[in-house]
């Protein structure tokens, strides 16, 4: 049975992994993923394509992916195969949420050592705790806002060990994204890049680094500076408005 972390907990644990040396993947299910790894396989195209209007509108900024795609389904269910910390939606008011995450998990025979609250990833990113163990750390950012996240969190923040940005704006560009990773010495993989970020996170622990998925909380942190605050100081979650132009 999986051990449940907090989101204290989830930082504690990251910080002794990435002082310790290890390797090690942290992703998050969300229920873009949970339907990119449904699809096909749980729940036919067709009613994906009626129940959700991102898929219908073939929306590619949603989780990065246009459905239907097999291979995106096959390479994400192997990521969370192999991730330690597995972030899991809690709400049960919709079947897209919770339910449809536990589905994956039975019908693939997922079974994380650890699990998170999916959006504890954001959750940290309003945390200063964060922000102060990262400041000095060997980081990569990956995804498509990576280079105006640096330009945040070097400025804001005073984070100093950022050795590169690798971008990645959908599933087309993963393989290309993962080739790029591999050319940076870093000691952690801050990704936000959808479900191609699931894999890119992986890649990262199975170069012998530390993966972390953290996905919208690189909104927050950019509509942050944006709103002229510090994460710790929105009163509101990410909007995902964000446009990254440089």
């Amino acid at each position: 049975m999986s051990v449940y972390l907090n989101e204290m907990e989830l930082l504690k644990k990251w910080e002794e992994i990435i002082t310790d040396g290890g390797a090690h993947a942290s992703v998050r299910l969300g229920d873009g993923e949970a339907t990119v790894a449904a699809h096909g396989a749980i729940l036919t195209m067709d009613f994906v394509q009626k129940a959700y209007p991102w898929v219908a509108q073939r929306d590619r900024s949603y989780c990065g992916v246009l459905l239907p795609n097999e291979d995106a389904r096959l390479r994400l269910v192997e990521a969370l195969r192999q991730t330690d910390f597995l972030g899991i939606l809690s709400q049960t008011n919709s079947w897209m949420f919770r339910p449809l995450a536990e589905m994956v998990l039975q019908f693939y025979d997922i079974r994380p050592p650890y699990t998170f609250y999916a959006f504890d990833n954001y959750i940290l990113s309003t945390k200063k705790e964060f922000y102060d163990f990262f400041k000095e750390q060997s980081v990569l950012l990956v995804g498509q806002k990576a280079r105006c996240l640096r330009r945040v969190l070097e400025n804001r923040y005073g984070w100093s060990g950022i050795v590169g940005t690798v971008d990645c704006p959908d599933w087309d560009s993963v393989d290309t994204a993962a080739s790029k990773m591999s050319r940076y010495a870093y000691r952690t993989a801050l990704v936000s890049a959808g479900v191609p970020g699931k894999v890119l996170t992986v890649y990262a622990k199975k170069c012998g680094h530390v993966g972390i998925d953290f996905g919208c909380g690189t909104d927050l942190c950019l509509e942050a500076d944006e709103a002229g605050l510090y994460a710790w100081e929105m009163a509101a979650g990410p909007q995902r408005t964000y446009i990254c132009k440089e």
